[in-house]
């Protein structure tokens, strides 16, 4: 090799070394601005559920603290109005029981929008409470485990809470299921819920971030802000399956 050759050589090294740094700087820049672009959307997105979840909270407090006893004040008055005419005895008995659906309906509401139980007894204590609900009112039996000590942040305890809600309702609306069981554990810095139906099934794919009627978008989105995975496993005719995994900061007491 001469030396115009070896010039060539080199200048050709150089040249693609300097392409090869460019061709990483651009990568890695797009891989920079890629995640930040996913934190920032993250961060909108916890923006957007902590807002919905505040309105949540002053619409149940509304709902319980002044509907509510507004309605049981007027069904006491109706209550304690006499009338000899068995006519207007019946319209009073038939408004004080419509009074009394109203009451239960609007503390139902206020309990879905968000139980005083969550905030007050934490999450265990809240999904003991519905569950317990559920099983009286509903022809779903859901068997719940949980571990010893179960205390989270507020903002997981708040997801969890209701990706296990949007769980139930799938279930009850369209698996057409029996039971249901929900099983919480703890392994390491991770909470792995398990929940199984023995419902019709539906087809499903990983691919699938939505199915009509299943909300599976919206569960995806909320284990997504905490930073968690979830796999869903369904066939039909063979039950559904979710599999979630969490990582957390666990506060034991």
């Amino acid at each position: 090799m001469d030396a115009r050759q070896a010039q060539i050589y080199t200048a050709v090294l150089i040249a693609g070394a300097v392409i090869f740094c460019i061709i990483v700087f651009f990568v890695v820049s797009v891989v920079k601005q890629q995640r930040r672009n996913l934190h920032l959307q993250q961060q909108n997105l916890m923006t957007e559920m902590n807002t919905l979840e505040r309105e949540r909270t002053r619409m149940a407090a509304d709902l319980h603290d002044d509907l509510g006893p507004t309605l049981s004040f007027i069904k006491f008055q109706v209550d304690s109005i006499e009338s000899a005419n068995p006519d207007d005895l019946a319209l009073l008995q038939n408004a004080g029981a419509r009074l009394d659906d109203a009451v239960k309906k609007i503390r139902s509401i206020a309990h879905d929008l968000m139980p005083s139980s969550l905030s007050r007894k934490g999450l265990s204590y809240a999904l003991q409470e519905l569950v317990a609900l559920l099983n009286r009112t509903t022809p779903l039996q859901i068997d719940l485990y949980l571990p010893p000590e179960l205390v989270l942040e507020k903002e997981q305890s708040i997801a969890v809470f209701r990706m296990l809600q949007e769980v139930i309702q799938n279930t009850l609306k369209h698996a057409g299921a029996k039971r249901l069981a929900l099983q919480l554990t703890l392994e390491a810095d991770t909470l792995q819920i398990l929940c199984e139906d023995d419902g019709t099934g539906f087809h499903y794919n990983d691919s699938q971030t939505d199915a009509p009627g299943l909300g599976l978008r919206n569960l995806h989105s909320r284990v997504g802000i905490i930073g968690g995975r979830v796999k869903i496993s369904s066939e039909t005719g063979k039950g559904t399956q979710y599999l979630f995994s969490i990582p957390l900061s666990i506060n034991t007491p």
